[in-house]
């Protein structure tokens, strides 16, 4: 008889956590507010097409094409 009784036990044991567990899941959920939905009318930078770069930095050039070495000022031939 004895091992019956400890699985009854056990038993509603399990249900009480698994009711207090939902019911503890139930109230933060209506604490917070439910679902979390977007109040703006614009898109997230993410969401957004029109958006194509975020802090990025121009184009440069950073190589001469070589009919233009002469005329740099920049570049120091070390030739002699």
């Amino acid at each position: 008889m004895q091992p019956n009784i400890q699985y009854k036990r056990q038993k509603v044991m399990k249900k009480r956590v698994t009711k207090r567990l939902y019911t503890a899941c139930v109230a933060c959920f209506l604490i917070t507010g439910g679902w979390p939905v977007s109040t703006s009318a614009q898109p997230r930078d993410w969401e957004n097409p029109a958006v194509l770069g975020f802090n990025k930095l121009p184009y440069h050039a950073t190589l001469q094409l070589p009919s233009k070495w002469k005329e740099c000022q920049e570049i120091l031939s070390l030739d002699g």
